[in-house]
């Protein structure tokens, strides 16, 4: 039943989203890759994309970004459960309420980049990231929660700034960039989200957040030697 409600809702939505969205501006057709025009154009555009001096560095920051956020939703519910907590099942599926955050970081990571620059944006929301993450360490309910809130803001400010700047780079590829950066988004969810779970089986919640600690510590290293080289 929930899965054909989420169902309906989708088509619903998607019905809704094709009959108002509004007619393609500065759109130019390109040929299919299927044609050897295509595939030319399909291969110019890879390099492109590729040496770029940032954009690569974007897309691993994505892989980070969404693997650790991933992976911190997958296994708090197992750490919530478990003494001292001992939360049901139904009080721990609240938790996935904090994504509400996301609407009101999304706006302020906006604000942050115009005034302090994307790449010192970037580097405070994933140094956020990592100090809602040892938070949720201390064996106490709210200030779990409260770093939960601080590293779901975080993550969602900072994939706004992250895909924000591949649009800005990416010129005339931007569904190819765009479509990369997402790629990696998914692929670190999938990796990284699964891989923690190594660390839960051994090391539990700690296992998880030293795991995730360190991956962020690469992504802010990433962050300061080399998207803060970039301009903006």
């Amino acid at each position: 039943m929930a899965g054909g409600f989420v169902g309906g809702v989708g088509l619903l939505a998607s019905m809704v989203f094709w009959r108002k969205l509004p007619a393609s501006r500065y759109f130019v057709a390109r040929p299919l890759p299927f044609t050897p025009a295509g595939l030319a154009a399909l291969r110019q555009a890879v390099v492109t994309v590729w040496r770029d001096p940032g954009l690569p560095w974007l897309f691993a920051m994505a892989f980070v970004l969404m693997g650790c956020f991933v992976s911190l939703y997958n296994y708090i519910g197992f750490y919530l459960e478990a003494p001292p907590f001992g939360l049901s099942p139904s009080v721990i599926g609240l938790i996935f309420t904090l994504y509400l955050v996301g609407v009101v970081s999304s706006v302020t990571s906006g604000h942050l980049a115009q005034r302090f620059g994307r790449s010192r944006a970037m580097l405070g929301l994933t140094g956020a990231m990592l100090c809602g993450l040892v938070l949720t360490l201390f064996h106490t309910l709210p200030v779990v929660i409260v770093g939960a809130i601080l590293f779901t803001f975080s993550f969602f400010g900072g994939h706004a700034i992250a895909s924000g700047w591949v649009g800005q780079r990416s010129g005339q590829a931007k569904a190819l960039a765009a479509a990369f950066y997402m790629s990696s988004y998914y692929v670190g969810s999938s990796l990284i989200g699964s891989t923690s779970g190594l660390f839960w089986a051994s090391g539990h919640w700690a296992g998880v957040v030293g795991v995730l600690a360190v991956t962020l510590v690469v992504g802010l290293a990433v962050i300061r030697f080399r998207l803060a080289r970039l301009p903006g």
